[in-house]
């Protein structure tokens, strides 16, 4: 669930949409997490585990760069 609405975000985002930017990042990060925890048996919408794990950080670097800076 937290892969479809990080790439829903995402694609908000590139639309140019950015209010749900601040929602889709903490989704990244907990997805990530997930991942990274080895705690996934579903990988929709992605193909595999290593397909979720790369758009996931791809992602979260894209959101990252957007951010001002402080």
């Amino acid at each position: 669930m937290l892969g479809i609405l990080a790439e829903a975000g995402y694609d908000n985002a590139v639309a140019g949409n950015g209010s749900l930017n601040d929602e889709t990042i903490g989704y990244l990060r907990r997805a990530i997490e997930l991942v990274e925890a080895g705690k996934v048996s579903r990988t929709d919408p992605f193909k595999s585990v290593d397909a979720a794990s790369g758009f996931l950080n791809l992602a979260l670097e894209w959101f990252l760069l957007l951010q001002p800076l402080p």
